[in-house]
């Protein structure tokens, strides 16, 4: 299960520098609260972005 617990981070930027595809970058967002612990927890499914949406080149049949 791969998760990021903001609750934990110390926002040292190891893991920006360890990401091979620079899916992670840091921001200048840095005051982020929440009321409950468990909302500054991100899953996989969380992060993910809305899939593009793609334009077909011709119609189809062509």
């Amino acid at each position: 299960m791969y998760e990021i617990n903001l609750s934990r981070c110390i926002f040292c930027g190891y893991c920006e520098v360890a990401c091979p595809f620079d899916a992670i970058t840091m921001g200048h967002d840095f005051e982020m609260s929440d009321y409950h612990r468990s909302d500054l927890i991100f899953t996989k499914e969380m992060l993910l972005a809305e899939p593009l949406e793609r334009t077909p080149l011709r119609a189809e049949g062509e």
